[in-house]
């Protein structure tokens, strides 16, 4: 019987990592997702930005065109 005890106790240690184990691998989860979607956000101004830029270079360029 006292084997089975720490038997027992053993597989709840274990378990109760595991659990620890689970719930840190899910924050780790959320984290993730959320820095993909700040990622995200970023990249997407970005390539806004990029583009209001590469048409001012494009207005920039015709008016140096016109200029000549």
């Amino acid at each position: 019987i006292n084997k089975l005890r720490c038997d027992h106790q053993r597989l709840q240690e274990y378990n109760s990592s595991l659990q620890q184990y689970n719930r840190n691998l899910s924050n780790d989860a959320v984290n993730a997702s959320a820095t993909i979607t700040r990622l995200q956000n970023e990249k997407a101004t970005i390539m806004e930005t990029l583009s209001g830029i590469r048409a001012h270079l494009a207005s920039v360029q015709n008016q140096l065109a016109a200029s000549k």
